[in-house]
């Protein structure tokens, strides 16, 4: 071979290798993705949420029953129209952790997506949080904020993985 073949067989093997890392850094990124949505599922931070509830502000008013993070051993539950202390409590940790969330806007049928445990409708609200009736946390979403990012490294992904370690923190 002369060396003009082997410097086009070193070209060509150049651009392949550097196709193959590419594609290998691809797919590595999306496993690290799927990982963080199986560990920040909308179960594990429901899970979270009642054990805060719990060890926290110990709400038990009918919302807080309904969703289940009032203890059932923790006495009677309020009424009806009684205030939760619960709602106020996780809104100002959301807040600390720089997230938001809005009420009670339209649906639309689209392909699952990794973070959506809500059938096939997915709540295209650009918020990390959506209430799907009232905004008494007892039936919500992740908003697009969250479930669009394309990479675990995500600035919006990083806020609820700090929203996750400070729920975990104050199990503790």
């Amino acid at each position: 071979m002369s060396d003009r073949s082997l410097d086009r067989l070193a070209l060509v093997s150049k651009i392949m290798l550097d196709e193959r890392v590419i594609a290998l850094r691809k797919e590595n990124e999306l496993l690290r993705l799927q990982l963080f949505w199986k560990q920040h599922c909308n179960s594990e931070l429901k899970r979270l949420m009642e054990q805060a509830n719990q060890s926290g502000p110990n709400c038990s008013c009918l919302s807080c029953a309904i969703s289940g993070r009032a203890d059932p051993e923790g006495g009677p539950i309020l009424p009806w129209g009684s205030s939760c202390t619960f709602k106020p409590w996780f809104e100002n940790l959301l807040a600390r952790c720089d997230m938001a969330c809005v009420v009670g806007v339209g649906a639309e049928p689209i392909t699952q997506h990794m973070s959506c445990e809500c059938g096939n409708w997915v709540y295209n609200v650009d918020a990390h949080f959506h209430h799907l009736a009232r905004g008494d946390w007892v039936a919500w979403v992740y908003g697009a904020k969250l479930w669009k990012a394309q990479s675990a490294n995500d600035p919006e992904l990083l806020k609820l993985k700090r929203l996750f370690e400070i729920l975990e923190a104050d199990l503790w």
